[in-house]
């Protein structure tokens, strides 16, 4: 009887001791969250650059940047280590627009935002090098007409024809008065003639 309530008493000691180790190894686990001194950025073309310094007790290994734009919708969320001289410096790009940066210890703690938003101006358009397109004036090509000899004036200008003088058709007239003299003068003849033969015989 006394044994069995005698391990009874050393098994809740031993369940006690068992408690305050696993309540105090989480005590120590959990650290206190350090501080953030200052925070600063800069922006060059659409890179942001943020620095600044933490408190050296607690120790702080790494910060995290969060940047919200105008509307409060968090549009990047970065981190980087604490060096030896509890120092940070981060650069990253943001679009074109105005944000709040704030920077906390990465295990949990307030954050700290920069004193002034800063701007992201969109870069400028980078315009193709306008090539001077030197429009080559084509210069028309003029194929030269086939060359022509003239001829001679004698040639070239052909001899009019002789005019044809219009053929006249004469219609021969009827003279009834002629031939009758023509007829009395060669019978005339004839009968002279005849009279001479006679008187010569």
């Amino acid at each position: 009887m006394k044994t069995h309530l005698m391990n009874k008493i050393v098994k809740s000691v031993l369940s006690f001791f068992v408690m305050a180790i696993v309540l105090l190894a989480s005590t120590q686990i959990v650290k206190a969250a350090g501080t953030v001194s200052s925070a600063t950025a800069s922006v060059s073309n659409s890179t942001v650059t943020v620095s600044g310094t933490v408190e050296a007790s607690p120790t702080v290994y790494a910060v995290a940047i969060v940047a919200y734009d105008s509307n409060g919708n968090l549009q990047a969320l970065v981190s980087t280590n604490v060096d030896s001289s509890n120092a940070y410096s981060i650069s990253f790009s943001l679009p074109a627009g105005t944000y709040t940066i704030k920077v906390a210890d990465y295990e949990g703690g307030e954050f700290k935002s920069v004193a002034d938003p800063v701007t992201v101006v969109a870069p400028p358009a980078t315009t193709s090098s306008t090539s001077e397109t030197s429009s080559t004036a084509t210069t028309p090509t003029v194929t030269p007409a086939e060359t022509q000899t003239t001829p001679p004036v004698a040639e070239a200008i052909a001899p009019a024809a002789e005019p044809v003088a219009p053929v006249q058709t004469v219609s021969p007239k009827t003279n009834d008065g002629m031939e009758a003299v023509l007829f009395a003068a060669i019978f005339a003849a004839i009968a002279f003639a005849g009279y001479t033969v006679r008187k010569r015989a």
